[in-house]
Formats: C-alpha cells, sequence, structure tokens
C-alpha cells in the first residue's frame, strides 16, 4: 500500500475529538443560552392585548419595580391596560417628539436604567403627561365658592394672596382633575377591546 494511503487511513481512525465527548453532560455555555432564551420568552410573554396592541410581562415588572411596593397582579395588570389606553389616546392630540433631556430626567425620577425598553416605558409617561397639562387641565375651573367652602369644611381661616391660600387652590385643583381623570380611565376602558391572556 502507498504511503501516502497508510497514513490518510491511520488519520481518519476514531477522532479522538468525538470519542473525548461521548456520553459527555453539555457545557455550562449552552445551558446559559438556553437559560436566557427561556428567560426572554418568559418576559416578552403576552398577558393581554388593548385595541389590538400588546401587553408584556416585561411591563408589567416595570410597572411593580416604580410602584416600589406589593400591589397584587391583577391591579399592575389593570395600570399596564390604563397606561396603554391613555398612551394611545394622547398620542392622536400630542406630538411624540421627545427631548433626550426630558427622557432622561423622567428615566432619572423613576431611578430607572438607561435602556431601550425603559426608554419606551418613560416617553409613554411623559406624553400623557403632556395631554393632562394641554388638554385636560384647561377645562379645569375652581370657583370661589369651592374655595370657602373647602376652607368652611376644615375649619380654616386663610386670607387670600397668601401661599396657604394658594395651597388650598393646588388641593382643590388635584382633587378635580383626579376625578376627571378617573372618568377619563373608565371611558376609556369601556371603549376599548381588552383581552386578557392567562
Amino acid at each position: 500500500m502507498p504511503k501516502w494511503r497508510k497514513r490518510q487511513t491511520q488519520g481518519t481512525q476514531n477522532p479522538p475529538s468525538l470519542r473525548a465527548h461521548e456520553g459527555s453532560t453539555p457545557s455550562f455555555g449552552i445551558f446559559f443560552i438556553l437559560f436566557f432564551l427561556l428567560s426572554q420568552e418568559l418576559i416578552n410573554k403576552i398577558v393581554a392585548v388593548v385595541n389590538e396592541k400588546p401587553i408584556t410581562l416585561s411591563e408589567i415588572k416595570l410597572i411593580k419595580s416604580i410602584e416600589g411596593k406589593e400591589i397584587p397582579y391583577e391591579e399592575l395588570l389593570d395600570k399596564a391596560i390604563l397606561l396603554n389606553l391613555k398612551y394611545e389616546e394622547a398620542i392622536k392630540y400630542i406630538s411624540p417628539l421627545i427631548s433626550k433631556e426630558e427622557r432622561e430626567n423622567f428615566l432619572k425620577e423613576l431611578n430607572l436604567e438607561e435602556n431601550q425598553r425603559n426608554r419606551e416605558f418613560v416617553s409613554k409617561l411623559i406624553i400623557i403627561k403632556k395631554y393632562v397639562e394641554a388638554i385636560i387641565d384647561p377645562t379645569i375651573y375652581i370657583s370661589e365658592e369651592e374655595i370657602q367652602k373647602f376652607l368652611k369644611e376644615n375649619n380654616l381661616n386663610i386670607k387670600e394672596d397668601t401661599k396657604e391660600f394658594e395651597d388650598v387652590k393646588k388641593l382643590i385643583f388635584l382633587k378635580k382633575e383626579n376625578e376627571i381623570l378617573k372618568e377619563w380611565e373608565v371611558k376609556l376602558k369601556k371603549e376599548a377591546k381588552i383581552k386578557i391572556i392567562n
């Protein structure tokens, strides 16, 4: 047999690289990749569909981290649904353009890291805030009678043109704003197509 053929035959006998791994367990790297893919799938799991737009588990977890307290899952889901409904309505009237400074300030205020998911979430909050300030707040009127009634009910003797008097007006304003926002949320949910996915 020619020498070159003999060498070739010897070189193809049972490659040691294959025999060395027979019966061995998958490497840590493979486990890590599988774990990462499964965790990503879980985080991005769709938990609800609102007006044909998905809400994922990652958004629920983000809201939970911002709240900073234990809240039942159903309540967190409701907050996520309302957030998306309000954003959907607000974006019809408010420009989607948000400055980098606005976004960074909001991220800092909420103690959130700088990443794509958090930027998108914060952008929704900013647009909703702008909508409230531009569309809802200008409709709120506080009469002199309302102020005097509040002072009387709370046994307060406060003069006009004082900081305390302005604080009272602000308190009444926020109360009325909250009532309007509640009505708005009820209206949005009533008109929306919401599907909860278990």
